[in-house]
């Protein structure tokens, strides 16, 4: 089944497919000029979709694929220009779903998909100015999830991955500027989570990790310049955590690993805290309330910065602080209640910087 739009202007379009099986299905409409576009395929099981929108400008744009089993579907909007775009794909089960979107400006993006189990799930969107993202995948089981947006400016992103299970996650934020990032990542068990966010200027990210079993997270922040970057991964438990910020400059970076108890949450993990060449920034590392766990808190070659290291509460772990090559710099390192713990703090090639170092209880 090929359905084929082309060339309409100030035009209103609905393409709906229902209740179709075993079957292939292109809809495709192009170079659109102030219209609006509804395209739904319903109940369809078994099926190869795809959905191409082209050439729109100052259009509206729905892209609906309810009910799909065992399908793959394909969802393309391209070039699109002052436009409102809403991709929804629900209840979807063994499928292999792609939304991509590129080269939008000015435009309200969001990408839904709900209840999808055992897929593979691309979210892409490229290009995009001064618009308003919103990805969101919840519900997911034993799948595979890519959220990919790159090339934005002055952009609002909100990409959201709760209740997931089992699951692989990626989310990558590239060469942003001034824009406002949120990443959020709740509820998930033994699952692997990657979020990156290289390139960032003038803008404020948070990444946030709550609630995860033993799963393996890494937050990364790379070569952002005057942001504000928080990194929160509290109630963890039999995880490995890394959260890496290098080459960050007049930066604000707010790193914290709560609630992490034997009963609770955070059991027998390992966290690294890594914030090397950082210039006139402020940075604070906090783990309160660890149990049997190995925590290294790092920072190397940092200039003109302020420096807080709290470790509180910590039962039967391993510390290591370490702070070198640094210059006009002051440092607080305060690890007070630890029981059975090895403490270590190094300090090396400092220069007119003020140290503090206190154990307390210990």
């Amino acid at each position: 089944m090929e359905l084929n739009v082309q060339g309409t202007s100030s035009s209103t379009i609905e393409l709906n497919v229902s209740a179709t099986s075993s079957s292939t299905m292109e809809l495709n409409v192009q170079g659109t000029s102030s219209s609006t576009i509804e395209l739904n395929v319903q109940g369809t099981s078994s099926s190869t979709i795809e959905l191409n929108v082209q050439g729109t400008s100052s259009s509206t744009i729905e892209l609906n694929v309810p009910g799909t089993s065992s399908s793959t579907i394909e969802l393309n909007v391209q070039s699109t220009s002052s436009s409102t775009i809403e991709l929804n794909v629900q209840g979807t089960s063994s499928s292999t779903i792609e939304l991509n979107v590129q080269g939008t400006s000015s435009s309200t993006i969001e990408l839904n998909v709900s209840a999808t189990s055992s897929s593979t799930m691309e979210l892409n969107v490229q290009g995009t100015s001064s618009s308003t993202i919103e990805l969101n995948v919840q519900g997911t089981s034993s799948s595979t999830i890519e959220l990919n947006v790159s090339a934005t400016s002055s952009s609002t992103m909100e990409l959201n991955v709760p209740g997931t299970s089992s699951s692989t996650i990626e989310l990558n934020v590239q060469g942003t500027s001034s824009s406002t990032i949120e990443l959020n990542v709740s509820a998930t068990s033994s699952s692997t989570m990657e979020l990156n966010a290289p390139g960032t200027s003038y803008s404020t990210i948070e990444l946030h990790v709550p609630g995860t079993s033993y799963s393996t997270t890494e937050l990364n922040v790379q070569g952002t310049s005057s942001s504000n970057t928080e990194l929160n991964v509290p109630g963890t438990s039999s995880s490995t955590i890394e959260l890496n910020v290098p080459g960050t400059s007049s930066s604000t970076i707010g790193l914290k690993v709560q609630g992490t108890s034997s009963a609770q949450s955070n059991s027998s993990s390992t966290t690294e805290l890594n914030v090397p060449g950082i210039s006139s920034a402020t940075t604070e590392l906090n783990v309160p309330g660890t149990s049997s766990s190995t925590t290294e808190l790092n920072v190397q070659g940092t200039s003109s910065s302020t420096t807080d290291f709290n470790v509180q509460g910590t039962s039967s772990s391993t510390i290591e602080l370490n702070v070198q090559g640094t210059s006009s710099a002051t440092k607080e390192l305060n690890v007070p209640g630890t029981s059975s713990s090895t403490t270590e703090h190094i300090v090396q090639g400092t220069s007119s910087s003020t140290i503090e170092l206190n154990v307390q209880g210990t």
